[in-house]
């Protein structure tokens, strides 16, 4: 729940207003709106207001304890996309303030936001929580709750809302300044509970790119067959990107990130010595040079090389990897689909 989501929000109340203040407020507002959707949207919050189990969500992703006024300017800024300081504000209201910042584009750098939050995240206390919400009820004339598990809940509930603030933070700096941004994140948080969450994040948003570049990669690879420099040559170049688009996965998750792509390349490697042709399988196999490997990988490559002294070829691994179907066929010069025309490789291969 963000900002201009919340209850308090809704009907420009505080946590420490009680059922009067609540009532006059919905009357006021619903005699301002103008359509069903509104006055729908205005009764919904004042019932979550007057529930005490909704409420306390309400109040979660509020800033309880700060006072009215403090509360509100702070709101109103973030909410208008205005930085404000989160740091010296208490572990929740950091936490909540630093995520609204990054929902609404209230910063100058992301990064040190995204820190706050994996930071900030483990200091929140279920009990002080509690507290801070019962002393506001308290003055608000609503009792109070003694359940701390609930405030676990509200936090499970905080690890999807900055997720979804890191992917608005992805639309609005772009995918390169994004991938910069994860790849800090997996270098200082990726074993934070929030630095997983907001990787598990970048890896699922970085999805539509990945297959992307591996069509790149497979027309590459597939053209090697037929035009091997061309194709040799143009493969590096996309391995590369594939790599820059994945590196913070691959900090976060390891080489194994990339097992699907080491088999692509080491099949077609083989490929190359089934049709009897030694040397390109030699230089296809020095793709697998660009990229980590595990040990897993590397006992595979082991073993393959124990084959390949003997005069015995590898088994290929079955494995699903997106294809480019528009491949021309042999004898054939290539013209590059657009996406790979950028300037012209030995004076005759657009790419």
């Amino acid at each position: 729940m963000f900002f201009t989501e919340n209850p308090f929000y809704i009907l420009s109340l505080h946590t420490t207003d009680g059922k009067e203040s609540i009532s006059i407020a919905l009357q006021e507002k619903l005699g301002q709106a103008g359509t069903k959707e509104e006055r729908n949207r205005l009764l919904d919050a004042e019932y979550d207001l007057t529930h005490s189990g909704r409420r306390s969500r309400a109040e979660f992703f509020w800033l309880p304890l700060l006072k009215r006024d403090e509360a509100w300017a702070l709101v109103s800024a973030v909410a208008g996309g205005r930085m404000v300081n989160s740091i010296s504000y208490p572990s929740l209201s950091a936490v909540i303030l630093a995520m609204n910042s990054l929902y609404y584009g209230a910063y100058e750098d992301p990064l040190p936001l995204l820190l706050q939050v994996c930071e900030g995240y483990g200091k929140i206390d279920p009990i002080a929580t509690a507290s801070i919400f019962n002393e506001d009820r308290r003055i608000a004339g609503f009792p109070g709750t003694y359940d701390y598990s609930y405030v676990e809940m509200l936090e499970r509930s905080l690890l999807e809302d900055m997720a979804e603030a890191a992917r608005k933070v992805k639309e609005r700096e772009g995918r390169e300044k994004w991938a910069g941004l994860m790849t800090v994140l997996a270098e200082k948080e990726r074993n934070t509970i929030p630095g997983a969450e907001l990787l598990l994040a970048c890896e699922d948003s970085l999805k539509p790119d990945k297959e992307k570049a591996e069509k790149e990669i497979d027309y590459a690879l597939t053209l090697m067959r037929t035009h091997f420099s061309q194709g040799l040559s143009l493969a590096e170049e996309k391995v590369k990107d594939w790599l820059a688009l994945m590196k913070p996965v691959l900090l976060w998750q390891g080489p194994g990130a990339a097992e699907n792509l080491f088999h692509r390349l080491r099949n077609e490697e083989i490929e190359f010595l089934a049709c009897g042709k030694g040397e390109e399988a030699e230089k296809a196999g020095g793709l697998l040079a660009l990229f980590p490997r595990d040990e897993e990988m590397e006992e595979i490559l082991q073993k393959d090389r124990i084959l390949i002294s003997h005069g015995l070829v590898p088994e290929k691994e079955e494995i699903h990897f997106p294809r480019f179907d528009k491949v021309p066929g042999s004898g054939v010069i290539p013209e590059a689909p657009k996406f790979l025309k950028k300037k012209k490789l030995f004076g005759i291969f657009p790419i």
